[in-house]
């Protein structure tokens, strides 16, 4: 039996004791049930408790763990109307959530609805997000416009992502350009020369 696949019936289980001791009917054993299932990627049973009056408090933790299921497995619908929701809700954190919404194929859309429409400013973690998706995806010339548009100095976190993308995709002039503010960032990191290192190995300089 696979790993998550255990947790999932010792969850079921822990569910199911509950509705016999009568503990279903508080919030914080439905809390816990619930951050359970969406662990264990068992998205219907989350989003009944999920959407059950016995969870009387939706915290950003409670949010996170529902849309973060769907996610996970692509369920993209589902994920914009809770995404929606929230929007009707006039939540006041909604900014944590963006970091989960970033990882939606449709990140672009995600991250200008978080400055135009809420006026969120991003931080470095938001754009370090954004520059690896951006990269992994093979568009780096938008990641790199990103990072140039940036309103504050970028710092490790999002020099990082790019130069792991510029290896995937061998650009390795920006490559230098992106090891040489990390080496001045974090001289003592081993890591970022290795990488350059193994970068110029393979473009045979």
């Amino acid at each position: 039996m696979e790993l998550n696949d255990q947790r999932m019936e010792q969850v079921k289980a822990l569910h199911g004791c509950s509705l016999k001791l009568g503990l279903n009917l508080l919030s914080s054993i439905n809390y816990a049930i619930l951050i359970g299932y969406a662990k264990c990627g068992c998205i219907v049973l989350a989003r009944k408790l999920f959407d059950e009056e016995r969870i009387d408090v939706k915290d950003i933790i409670t949010w996170n763990s529902i849309i973060g299921a769907n996610v996970k497995h692509g369920d993209w619908p589902q994920c914009f109307k809770l995404y929606n929701w929230m929007k009707q809700l006039n939540l006041n954190w909604i900014k944590l959530l963006f970091l989960v919404l970033l990882n939606l194929k449709k990140v672009e859309y995600f991250f200008k609805e978080m400055r135009e429409i809420y006026g969120c400013q991003p931080n470095q973690e938001h754009y370090a997000c954004m520059v690896d998706l951006l990269g992994r995806a093979g568009r780096i010339d938008v990641a790199r416009e990103l990072i140039n548009e940036m309103p504050f100095k970028p710092d490790t976190r999002v020099w990082g992502p790019l130069l792991s993308a510029c290896k995937l995709h061998s650009e390795t002039k920006l490559a230098e350009s992106a090891a040489e503010k990390l080496l001045t960032m974090e001289p003592e990191n081993a890591g970022n020369y290795v990488l350059l290192s193994n970068m110029y190995a393979v473009a045979g300089k």
